[in-house]
């Protein structure tokens, strides 16, 4: 058995797949560790999003809000699917959960780095090393002092990519329970 150190190789583990939206390529997540598969608002714009009483809350048990669940046509190289799943503005990343890799019977092979969705295989990407940060508003917090910053957090991946859009509020969780 090979041993490595996880510090070396953070980040370049290949757990994303290609896959077109509209044309447009983006990598998403292959996420065993989730039940449902979750589509980023701007991947839905289109399609007819429907309401839900479901409730979900990431590894860390905070919450994130839903705008609904819907279906999303696709591609994986010249393969036609379908992504169903819940929609929310939280995350920019798709995240294909369990749901999804059952229903195209996937079968991931680790060693060569690749996974078969409905009996095609397709090579598997890293995360990649992009970041984004965005603060919308300036924000002046006087020396010797605390304050409440209202933001919305997106979550890229499970460990990376944060977009900050700042909101004014009372508390920095209302965005995130509302």
């Amino acid at each position: 058995m090979q041993t490595r150190a996880a510090s070396s190789e953070f980040g370049k583990e290949k757990v994303y797949i290609r896959v077109r939206f509209n044309g447009t390529p983006r990598r998403c997540l292959l996420y065993t560790g989730s039940e449902a598969s979750l589509i980023p608002a701007n991947i839905a714009k289109g399609c007819r999003i429907l309401p839900t009483n479901q409730k979900i809350s990431a590894a860390n048990s905070t919450d994130i809000r839903l705008l609904g669940y819907t279906t999303v046509p696709a591609k994986i190289g010249k393969q036609r699917i379908e992504v169903m799943g819940f929609v929310t503005e939280h995350i920019d990343v798709p995240y294909l959960g369990i749901d999804f890799l059952t229903d195209y019977d996937a079968k991931w092979d680790f060693k060569k780095k690749e996974v078969t969705i409905a009996g095609v295989s397709h090579p598997l990407l890293s995360r990649g090393s992009s970041q984004t940060w965005i603060l919308s508003d300036d924000v002046t917090i006087p020396p010797m002092s605390q304050m409440n910053v209202g933001t919305k957090v997106i979550f890229g991946s499970p460990s990376s990519e944060r977009q900050l859009h700042g909101q004014r509020g009372d508390d920095m969780n209302d965005d995130m329970n509302a």
